[in-house]
This record gives structure tokens, C-alpha cells and sequence, in this order.
């Protein structure tokens, strides 16, 4: 009685990825860190779910069906004049590819290859949260500074 509540909201992550087995992982472990989770399974459908939303972040796989996560990264800078982080992630391991993630205004990038536990550190990293020893700044885990 008479204690004021100091809880927040949880920061609200929206995962994009076109396969749903991948797309319900993450958000279960995502939750586990805290985090409420929306989740899209498509290039459009991210679009549609950001307007909607407002996420604190953005999880967003790059190889995807119709619109690419290179494209919904680059539309959502050119339509949207705000901050909210985009964390590309993929298979794909190749410096062409971070270097697009970059350029089209991605803020981090992580690879699947890094698994759930680096995925999620990478997430808390965008947030100033510590991330697990080894993997902010590792080869496969890349956030902007």
C-alpha cells in the first residue's frame, strides 16, 4: 500500500521472417529475456505491423520471398523519420551483404549461424543492455556505434 510501481511496459520487438518455426522461436525466447514480441512473415506485412506498432525494435530477416529485408530496412528509413532499431539477422555471412545491411540502415547484424542465445544478446545490445561476452562486435554479431 502507498508503493508506486516501478514496473515499465516491456519493450516491444516485432520479428519478421518468413518461416514460421524460426519466426515462433525467436519470439518464445525473446519473450524469456522480457520482451514483448509482435511478429510478420513478410516484407509487406512488416510494413503493415511497424504503422500499426510502433516497435521499440526491429528483427528482421534479410532472405525473404517479395520484399527483402534490405528493402523493407531501406523503405522504413525513407518513409519513417524516427530511431527505432533494425537488427537484420540471416544466413548470410558474406562482408557484401553487412555492408548493404549498413548501408540501407540496418543498426546491428547477427547471423543465424550465432544461435538463439547471441540473437537475443544482440537485441539487448541495441538497447545499451550488456550482451553476452563475445558476440557485440564479434563476426557474427555487429552492431552500430
Amino acid at each position: 500500500m502507498g508503493e508506486t510501481d516501478t514496473r515499465r511496459e516491456p519493450r516491444t520487438v516485432l520479428v519478421v521472417d518468413d518461416d514460421g518455426d524460426a519466426r515462433r522461436l525467436l519470439c518464445y525466447a525473446l519473450e524469456l529475456d522480457g520482451y514483448a514480441t509482435e511478429d510478420a512473415a513478410s516484407g509487406e506485412q512488416a510494413l503493415i505491423a511497424y504503422e500499426r506498432l510502433h516497435p521499440d525494435a526491429i528483427l528482421l530477416d534479410i532472405m525473404m520471398p517479395g520484399m527483402d529485408g534490405f528493402a523493407v530496412c531501406a523503405r522504413l528509413r525513407a518513409l519513417h523519420d524516427d530511431n527505432t532499431p533494425v537488427l537484420m539477422y540471416t544466413a548470410l555471412e558474406d562482408s557484401k551483404s553487412v555492408e548493404r545491411a549498413f548501408a540501407v540502415g540496418a543498426d546491428g547484424y547477427v547471423t543465424k549461424s550465432a544461435g538463439l542465445d547471441a540473437i537475443c544478446s544482440c537485441v539487448n545490445a541495441l538497447f545499451g543492455a550488456d550482451s553476452a561476452p563475445g558476440t557485440s562486435g564479434s563476426k557474427t554479431c555487429l552492431i552500430k556505434t
